[in-house]
C-alpha cells in the first residue's frame, strides 16, 4: 500500500490516522474447497489498489498447502474474467497481479493445483470476497488509531487492528501491517491509564503480529508500544506506538427479572442487503415451539421478527418488514441453555455489526 509513501517526507515522529482507502484485509469470506479430501482454510484477502505495488491481492492460508502447476481464474460478480498473473506463492500465502481491479467489487477467486500440504490430491479452491462492505467497515477505524514510529530509518503503517475477547478473560489483538516489518528482540507494552502490562506474543511474521492480553474493556483508550521493530529492509530497530479506542460493547444485557435464563448474546450481525439479523450466543441453546424475537425499530415500535433459522448456538430472523436504528432494543421468549430444564425470557440492547 504505497499510498503512504507520499507521508515519507514527515518527520519519522509524525503521528498518523488510519484510514484504509487504499488497501482492504478480508477476514469474512465464503470458500468451497473440491477434488482433494481436506479443507483449505483462508485466513484473510488483502486488496491493494495502489498501481505502484509487485501484487494487488494476497491471499493468506491457516491451512499450510502446497501447488503443482497452479492456475487463478478471477471474476466479478458481473461475469467479468480478469487477467491475472502469480507472483509469488509460498505453503501460507498466495501473492497476483490483477488487472484493472476495482475498489468496489465481488470477486470470485478460484485457484486450481492447491491442496491441504498433507492431503492426497490436488483440488480446486473458490473463494468470494466482497471489497466494497470491508471497506465501509473500516471506516470505523477512522480516528480511532493512530501511530506513531521513533528511531527507524522509515516509519510503519498499519492497515487495521482486530481486538477479540475469549472465555478464559484473555485478549487476542492482531495488528495487521501495511509496511512489511521485522524484529530483534520485541517486547509490547501496553498502557492504559497508570496501569501497564506486558503482552506475550502469539506469532508474529511480516505483515502481521498477534498478541494476547488481559483484561481489556470496550471503549476504553489504550497505548501498545512495540520496542524492537523496524520496516523490513532497513537496518534502524526502533519504537512503534499505537493508540488505540476500542469499539463499545454491542451487546447490552439488561439485568432485570425479565431474564429468565441463562443465556447470554455473544454477537450480533446486521446484514442490510440480505435484510436478515444474526444472533449468536455464548452457549449452545434451544428454543420452543412458541420461540419469539422482538425488536424495536428506528421509531421505537417493537415488532416481531420472522424466524428464518435456529441452529445449535444461533438464531437468524427476517429483518426485511422493519426499519432497524443503529441501536435497537430485543427481547427473545422461549429460549433456554442446554443445561437448563426450562425455558425463559432474554433481553437488552444490541449495537450489531452492520454488513
Amino acid at each position: 500500500m504505497n499510498w503512504w509513501k507520499l507521508m515519507e517526507v514527515l518527520m519519522l515522529t509524525t503521528s498518523i490516522t488510519v484510514c484504509g482507502k487504499e488497501s482492504v484485509s478480508i477476514r469474512e469470506l465464503e470458500t468451497q474447497t473440491t477434488g482433494t479430501a481436506e479443507e483449505i482454510i483462508v485466513r484473510k484477502v488483502e486488496f491493494d489498489f495502489d498501481q505502484d505495488e509487485d501484487e494487488n491481492i494476497k491471499i493468506e492460508f491457516d491451512t499450510k498447502v502446497r501447488y503443482k502447476n497452479p492456475t487463478v481464474t478471477i471474476t466479478d460478480d458481473a461475469g467479468v474474467q480478469y487477467d491475472n498473473e502469480i507472483v509469488e506463492r509460498d505453503w501460507d500465502d498466495l501473492e497476483l497481479w490483477v488487472d484493472g481491479l476495482s475498489k468496489d467489487g465481488i470477486y470470485t477467486i478460484e485457484i486450481s493445483g492447491i491442496k491441504q500440504r498433507n492431503a492426497k490430491d490436488f483440488g480446486t479452491l473458490k473463494i468470494e470476497a466482497q471489497t466494497e462492505r470491508q471497506i465501509e467497515e473500516q471506516k470505523f477505524y477512522e480516528d480511532e488509531i493512530t501511530v506513531k514510529s521513533s528511531g527507524m530509518d522509515r516509519n510503519i503503517y498499519i492497515e487495521d487492528i482486530e481486538v477479540e475477547w475469549t472465555s478464559n478473560g484473555k485478549n487476542i489483538i492482531d495488528i495487521d501491517f501495511i509496511t512489511k516489518v521485522s524484529y530483534e528482540k520485541p517486547t509490547v507494552t501496553i498502557k492504559q491509564g497508570k496501569d501497564t502490562q506486558e503482552a506475550t506474543i502469539r506469532e508474529r511474521d511480516q505483515d502481521d503480529l498477534e498478541l494476547i492480553a488481559s483484561d481489556l474493556k470496550p471503549g476504553e483508550t489504550y497505548t501498545i508500544t512495540i520496542d524492537g521493530i523496524k520496516p523490513k529492509q532497513t537496518k534502524q530497530t526502533g519504537t512503534l506506538t499505537i493508540e488505540l479506542k476500542l469499539r463499545e460493547e454491542i451487546i447490552d444485557e439488561k439485568t432485570d427479572v425479565s431474564n429468565t435464563t441463562a443465556a447470554r448474546l455473544k454477537e450480533a450481525e446486521y446484514d442490510r442487503e440480505d435484510e436478515e439479523l444474526e444472533l449468536k450466543f455464548v452457549q449452545k441453546i434451544t428454543c420452543s415451539r412458541d420461540c419469539s424475537v422482538i425488536v424495536t425499530d428506528r421509531y421505537g415500535k417493537e415488532k416481531e421478527l420472522y424466524i428464518l433459522e435456529i441452529e445449535k448456538d444461533e438464531i437468524k430472523v427476517d429483518t426485511s418488514e422493519i426499519e432497524l436504528g443503529s441501536s435497537f432494543e430485543y427481547k427473545i421468549s422461549g429460549i433456554k441453555t442446554a443445561k437448563e430444564t426450562s425455558y425463559g425470557t432474554l433481553s437488552g440492547k444490541i449495537v450489531p455489526d452492520r454488513d
